[in-house]
């Protein structure tokens, strides 16, 4: 199975590292940057920015795309408060047996996605040890990371075997391990953790080793995911690996941002109910007391309220 044909949704930190090793692979005319009609205006006028560089890409909004051929791989790289806008976009798009990748934050997506388009072939992917940031139309990145995917049952089919080789080839890093299950929910656990306490905290990822209170209430929101992973899918995280996810943040740049503090700051809205959200509710799907979540969970909300708000008052 060779993939020759691709669509990229979401042109920011992800999505604008993808685009680029695929368009310089596989050529402009074969990678197309979907959005809606406003947004590709903007793109094409003022352009992407990465590392100070301008990235002209394909850009092609979700009507003029309704008129092209359709793809082999659709890579969903925006964030959650706007996956039913994609769903809504890509409707009847979508061939039979086309890959989807979704490389969105948590744990919900792919689910929302197999259900729209129960003809595609959707696989179990994430991102990681990604550090960039983002202004407007400029994203700097100083770690690239890689992605991560896989099927559920654990086989390399040939549509993961044919993302592989793509990604291969195009000199983008990825990581294909037999328990994707256990992976994924381990980069939950960190987006819970990490990126809730560094949006309410105002925290750099060097804060989190170097505060015992960051460092208690991160403990304390690890435990409720790995209680719930355990309940809801059978996931059993252990506390070596967080140690091990703890260092790794910690070797991080000292003033680096999470996404969700990037999104704050910005203001956008967070990603907040699909983290701990999501915890809250599988504990009371499960009878799982889930007190770390609910707080700081509320304490997000609160923030990003007032932090638009006042946006909106500007």
């Amino acid at each position: 199975m060779i993939l020759a044909n691709v669509c990229i949704v979401g042109a920011g930190a992800v999505g604008i590292l993808v685009a680029d090793g695929l368009s310089r692979t596989l050529g402009k005319d074969h990678v197309r940057i979907l959005a809606d009609s406003e947004r590709t205006e903007r793109y094409i006028k003022d352009g992407l920015l990465l590392n100070g560089k301008r990235m002209d890409f394909n850009y092609v909004s979700f009507e003029q795309n309704r008129f092209l051929p359709k793809v082999d791989l659709v890579i969903i790289a925006t964030k959650n408060p706007q996956l039913h806008e994609v769903v809504d976009g890509l409707n009847g798009q979508i061939a039979p047996g086309c890959i989807i990748m979704s490389l969105l934050n948590g744990i919900v997506s792919e689910d929302i996605l197999q259900s729209a388009f129960a003809q595609a072939h959707v696989l179990l992917c994430f991102a990681k040890g990604l550090d960039s940031e983002r202004d407007g139309n400029s994203i700097t990145c100083t770690a690239r990371g890689e992605t991560f995917a896989g099927e559920k049952d654990g086989s390399m089919s040939a549509e993961l075997e044919a993302v592989r080789s793509l990604f291969v080839r195009c000199g983008l890093g990825i990581q294909t391990p037999p328990d994707i299950m256990h992976e994924l929910y381990s980069k939950f656990a960190l987006n819970c953790a990490i990126n809730t306490v560094s949006a309410i905290c105002n925290a750099g990822y060097g804060d989190f080793s170097a505060c015992q209170s960051i460092d208690e209430l991160i403990d304390g929101v690890f435990s409720e995911v790995k209680a719930v992973s355990l309940a809801h899918a059978g996931v059993r995280l252990l506390d070596e690996e967080w140690k091990r996810t703890k260092v790794m943040i910690s070797s991080l740049s000292y003033e680096g941002k999470t996404s969700m503090l990037q999104d704050m700051q910005a203001p956008r809205p967070t990603e907040n109910a699909w983290f701990c959200g999501t915890v809250i509710e599988l504990g009371h799907r499960y009878g799982i007391p889930t007190p770390f979540c609910h707080v700081l969970y509320l304490a997000a909300d609160g923030c990003e309220f007032t932090h638009l708000r006042r946006f909106r008052k500007q």
